[in-house]
């Protein structure tokens, strides 16, 4: 970006973009790490094959994850901010493969079930499933008649719960913009980690008084997340001084990011530093960015690999043999993830100029 561009972005206090290209990052073999850790953790929990429970766990790669999507989608926010593009773009990006799951495992639910296929497209509770998952709403129904009805967890696509964080959380970006473009950028940041603190803190608390589940998992809802979604955000509008310092800032990121149960003030800090991290190993791993040209599968894998692992467990193979089992739900959840990324999704980004 040239001098000119800069001095109006700082002229009128909007926060500038950067442009960056994935051949200069290892993003991409981060979100294929994060993938495939929840993948392990998932698969670990659904067949009770414990040894392939891997560090970091499935919640922080969760949250890594979206500490990305506030680096990059805000960023996109900035280069053109226009709510309805951003809005279109968006939603073509999540959509495709995520009707995509919803309906093959609808359909697909029919071979699996202890009913009749007569009973299971009958069911109320397979619509129930449908409308719900079709609107992000997997709370209100996860499960299928008949479908996976004795295993350890019964819901089809545990996975799904995230996409209506991530929407959300887009959501807040043409809303929180006009406060970066008003106010200093760095106290409108305080201001949304504050709301975001003091939202989990609520919700711990009504949880530990009450001993409800539901306090728990209202806690990692869309208010638990800001904080790492603008974590990204904020690591993106003060990158180049970031950079700068980045040969100091990373160790001691990664050191109290390590001892961040130690003391309360490093809790609060996690998702900054987890964000450095996260930055610092793209920006000064280039030798990693071999998945730059390559299409990136991260999302389809994210997205399928519950529903796979499941009817895997259903065949009973992690009993047999559980490293076989993990190969078959690897290569079949790539596979799938490259049927929906080269049939439905990338024909859809041509057509509509989405980048």
């Amino acid at each position: 970006m040239n001098n000119c561009t800069n001095k109006h972005f700082r002229q009128y206090n909007i926060p500038e973009y950067h442009s960056f290209s994935n051949t200069e990052n290892s993003f991409d073999f981060i979100r294929y790490y994060l993938a495939f850790t929840v993948m392990a953790a998932h698969y670990a929990v659904l067949s009770g094959t414990y040894d392939f429970n891997l560090r970091p766990n499935s919640g922080e790669a969760v949250c890594a994850f979206f500490s990305i999507s506030g680096f990059f989608v805000y960023n996109s926010y900035l280069r053109n901010p226009n709510p309805k593009a951003f809005i279109r773009n968006r939603l073509l990006r999540i959509l495709p493969p995520y009707v995509f799951i919803v309906l093959l495992c609808t359909v697909s639910g029919v071979f699996m079930t202890n009913k009749t296929a007569i009973d299971y497209f009958t069911s109320p509770q397979l619509y129930k499933y449908l409308i719900s998952n079709l609107c992000f709403l997997n709370f209100i129904e996860p499960t299928l008649p008949g479908v996976f009805s004795d295993h350890l967890v019964q819901a089809v696509n545990g996975a799904l719960w995230t996409m209506k964080v991530e929407i959300m959380l887009y959501a807040t970006v043409p809303l929180t913009y006009p406060l970066f473009r008003q106010f200093n950028k760095g106290a409108v940041l305080l201001g949304i980690f504050v709301v975001s603190y003091l939202y989990k803190m609520l919700f711990n608390a009504l949880y530990q008084d009450s001993g409800l589940a539901l306090y728990l998992m209202l806690e990692r809802q869309v208010g638990g997340q800001l904080i790492y979604f603008y974590a990204g955000t904020a690591v993106m509008m003060y990158f180049r001084t970031i950079e700068q310092y980045m040969k100091w800032l990373f160790p001691a990121a990664c050191l109290m990011y390590i001892c961040q149960n130690c003391h309360l003030a490093l809790n609060y800090l996690s998702p900054l530093c987890l964000t450095i991290i996260l930055t610092g190993l793209a920006f000064h791993t280039k030798f990693l960015n071999c998945f730059s040209r390559t299409p990136n599968l991260s999302y389809g894998i994210y997205l399928f690999h519950c529903p796979i692992i499941q009817t895997v467990v259903h065949f009973g193979l992690p009993q047999h043999n559980p490293w076989m089992a993990a190969i078959c739900i690897l290569a079949t959840t790539s596979l799938l993830a490259y049927i929906s990324y080269r049939y439905i999704e990338k024909p859809l980004y041509g057509r509509f100029h989405i980048r």
